[in-house]
C-alpha cells in the first residue's frame, strides 16, 4: 500500500511540474519526464520483483505508443508524448487507456475555451480538417504508392509548428485526465483502471 501511495504522490508532483513548465516554456523537459520514469520503475521493482518492473515498462510502453500517432500528425508536441510515457511508468497499462481518452476529452474542452476567448476557433477547425485529409492520404499513398494521391496528398500539408495563438498546454489535459482517472479509480467508480 505505500508503493501505491509512493506512485501517487509521484504522479501528482509530475503532472504538476510538467504542466507548470509547459504554461511557462512551453517545453516538457527529459530532465523532468526521464527520473520520473526511472522512479515508477524503481517503486514497482521494490513493490513486486520481477512482476513489477514488466507492469512499469508495459505502462511505459503503451503510454508512449498512445500518443505517437498524435505526435506524428502534428497535435501534439514530443514532450507530451515523454510525459504520458513517464506517466505510464508510474501507473499501469490499464490506467493510460483511461487516462488517455480521459486527456483527450479536457484537451478538447481546453481547445474550445482557449480558441473561443482567442477567437481562432474556425482556423483550428479548418487546420484540424485539413491535417485529417493529409494524414488519410497519406495512408492511401503508403497502402496504394499511387503518384497521384501523392500529389493530391501536398495539397492538404500543413504546417504543424505551433503559432503563439495556436498553441495549447496540453500538459494541464494531461494532469487533468491523470488526477481525474486517480480519484475514479480510488473512489470505486473506474473498477478495472485502478492505479
Amino acid at each position: 500500500m505505500y508503493f501505491t501511495y509512493a506512485r501517487i504522490i509521484a504522479l501528482f508532483l509530475l503532472v504538476s511540474l510538467a504542466t507548470v513548465s509547459d504554461i511557462r516554456t512551453r517545453k516538457i523537459p527529459n530532465k523532468l519526464t526521464l527520473p520520473f520514469a526511472l522512479i515508477g520503475i524503481i517503486i514497482y521493482a521494490f513493490a513486486d520483483f520481477p512482476q513489477g518492473i514488466l507492469t512499469s515498462f508495459l505502462g511505459l510502453l503503451v503510454g508512449l505508443l498512445i500518443f505517437l500517432l498524435p505526435y506524428s500528425l502534428g497535435y501534439i508536441g514530443a514532450g507530451d508524448v515523454k510525459l504520458m510515457a513517464a506517466i505510464g511508468a508510474l501507473s499501469n497499462w490499464r490506467s493510460m487507456i483511461a487516462i488517455a481518452l480521459v486527456s483527450a476529452i479536457f484537451g478538447g474542452l481546453l481547445v474550445i475555451i482557449i480558441k473561443s476567448f482567442r477567437g481562432g476557433v474556425w482556423r483550428t477547425l479548418k487546420r484540424t480538417g485539413r491535417l485529417f485529409v493529409f494524414a488519410l492520404l497519406s495512408l492511401v499513398m503508403v497502402v496504394s504508392s499511387a503518384p497521384v494521391i501523392s500529389q493530391k496528398r501536398e495539397k492538404y500539408r500543413v504546417e504543424t509548428t505551433a503559432t503563439e495563438e495556436d498553441y495549447i498546454p496540453y500538459a494541464l489535459a494531461i494532469a487533468l485526465g491523470t488526477i481525474t482517472v486517480i480519484v475514479l479509480s480510488w473512489t470505486g467508480v473506474l473498477t478495472g483502471f485502478v492505479i
